[in-house]
C-alpha cells in the first residue's frame, strides 16, 4: 500500500505491507533517514493520529490523506518555521476568531517573529514579493489587489510545501507573520486580533469545492452557448471534447471563446490566438518523453497544467509547472486539477485575465462586486446564470 507522506516539508511516496501503523512509522523513519527521533503522525487537519485509531481513519479516507510527520519534541508546522502549538487560538475564521474570550493566549515574542521571518523570507525569495514589499514600505498599506498578490504568494509556496490542505499550524503561522510583516493588514475589531479572511477563501472547504459542485450546472450551458458561435476547426475539435472524454477541462477551455484573449503588457500590439492563450492553462506531454523537455520548453510560461498521458483521452497524472519545477497535482481529473492550478495562480496570465476573472468572480464567489469586471465577463454571467 502507497502512502502520501511530508516530513520537514519534502513529499515521498511510503510502500509498506498492509496497513500497519508501525510499520508506516518504521519505513518513514527509513526513507527520510531520521534517527533518534520519536515521531508524531498528523492527518491532513494537522490532528495527531495514534495507532489504535489508525486502521479507521486509513479506512475512511486513505485516498484523500496527505499524512504529515512531525517530531514529538517540535509540533511546530513542517515548513521551517518554530511558531508553536499555542497559536491555534489564533484563528483564520472570523466567526471563531472573533468568539474567543479575553483571556486567549497571545503568541510568544520569538513566535511572532518567527512568523515575520518566515513570510519575508517568501517575499524576498518569490517573483513579485520584492515589488509588494517595496509598495508596503512606500505607502504604509497595500492596495486590495497587492494584497490578493501576497496571499497568493504565500499560498503558492505552502501549497508547493504541503499539498492543497495545508495543516492548521501553518495556515496560523503564516496568518500571524503577514499581519506581523504588514500591520495595517490586521483587523482591529477581533479579540485575537488576526484574522485574514482571503486565507479563509484560498482553503476554506466551502471554496474549495465550488468548482467541482458548481461546474457541472454551468457545463452544458456553455457548451450550448459556444454551439452558437462562428464555426472553426479547433472549436469543433474543443466542443467534441466537451461532450465526450474530456468534458470538465475542455467545457472551461471554451470560456476562451467568450472572453477572447487581449493583448497585455509593453506591447499592446502584441496579438495572441485563443489556441496559443490556452497553452497558459493547460499543455499535454506524451508519457514516453522527458518532462524536462517541456520545462526548459516552456520557460516563462507559467503556472499551467501539464497533462502526462499516452494520449489527450488517456491521461496519467496532472502535473503544475511553477518556477521551472514540477509539483504533482493531488487530483486525477482535469476538474480538480484545475481548482488546483487556480490556487498557484498568484498573478493571471494578462491574456486570460477575463476568463480567470470570470472563473474568480463567478464560480469561486471571491471579491464580488470589488474586482474589476469587464463588460464581457458580466454579460457572459448573466447568459450563463439567468
Amino acid at each position: 500500500m502507497l502512502f502520501k507522506v511530508v516530513y520537514g516539508g519534502k513529499k515521498k511516496l511510503v510502500k509498506i505491507d498492509g496497513a500497519d501503523y508501525n510499520s508506516l512509522m518504521t519505513e518513514v523513519k527509513k526513507k527520510c533517514s531520521i534517527h533518534e527521533k520519536d515521531l508524531i503522525l498528523q492527518d491532513d487537519t494537522g490532528v495527531e493520529v495514534d495507532e489504535d485509531v489508525f486502521t479507521d481513519l486509513l479506512q475512511e479516507r486513505s485516498h484523500n490523506i496527505l499524512w504529515r510527520i512531525v517530531d514529538q519534541d517540535s509540533e511546530c508546522p513542517v515548513l521551517d518555521s518554530s511558531c508553536s502549538s499555542q497559536t491555534d487560538t489564533l484563528s483564520l475564521s472570523s466567526e471563531t476568531d472573533d468568539s474567543a474570550g479575553p483571556s486567549s493566549k497571545r503568541p510568544r515574542f520569538d513566535e511572532t517573529f518567527e512568523a515575520k521571518q518566515f513570510v519575508n523570507r517568501i517575499m524576498e525569495e518569490k517573483a513579485g514579493g520584492p515589488a509588494i514589499l517595496a509598495e508596503y514600505k512606500e505607502h504604509g498599506k497595500l492596495k486590495d489587489s497587492t494584497r490578493r498578490h501576497l496571499v497568493n504568494i504565500v499560498v503558492a509556496y505552502i501549497t508547493d510545501k504541503e499539498g492543497r490542505v495545508p495543516s492548521k499550524e501553518t495556515k496560523i503561522c503564516c496568518a500571524l507573520g503577514i499581519v506581523t510583516l504588514f500591520p495595517s493588514l490586521k483587523d482591529p475589531y477581533s479579540t485575537t486580533g488576526y484574522v485574514l479572511q482571503d486565507f479563509n477563501i484560498k482553503f476554506g472547504t466551502e471554496t474549495a469545492s465550488r468548482l467541482l459542485e458548481q461546474w457541472d450546472g454551468l457545463k452544458p450551458k456553455v457548451i450550448s452557448e459556444a454551439k452558437t458561435l462562428t464555426s472553426n476547426l479547433h472549436l469543433n475539435s474543443l466542443l467534441a471534447a466537451a461532450q465526450g472524454w474530456d468534458s470538465d477541462m475542455s467545457s472551461i477551455l471554451l470560456l476562451a471563446y467568450f472572453l477572447p484573449p487581449s493583448a497585455g503588457g509593453r506591447n499592446k500590439s502584441t496579438k495572441i490566438s485563443i489556441q496559443e492563450a490556452m497553452d497558459y492553462i493547460v499543455q499535454f506531454h506524451k508519457s514516453c518523453r522527458s518532462l524536462t523537455e517541456h520545462i526548459e520548453k516552456t520557460e516563462g510560461l507559467q503556472p499551467h497544467l501539464l497533462a502526462v498521458g499516452s494520449a489527450k483521452n488517456n491521461i496519467h497524472n496532472f502535473y503544475i509547472v511553477l518556477d521551472g519545477q514540477l509539483i504533482p497535482c493531488q487530483a486525477k481529473s482535469s476538474l480538480a486539477a484545475f481548482d488546483e492550478l487556480f490556487v498557484f495562480s498568484v498573478s493571471y496570465p494578462h491574456c486570460l485575465n477575463a476568463m480567470y476573472t470570470f472563473i474568480q468572480t463567478t464560480v469561486y464567489k471571491i471579491d464580488i462586486g470589488t474586482v474589476r469586471e469587464t463588460p464581457r465577463v458580466k454579460d457572459l454571467r448573466s447568459k450563463l446564470l439567468n
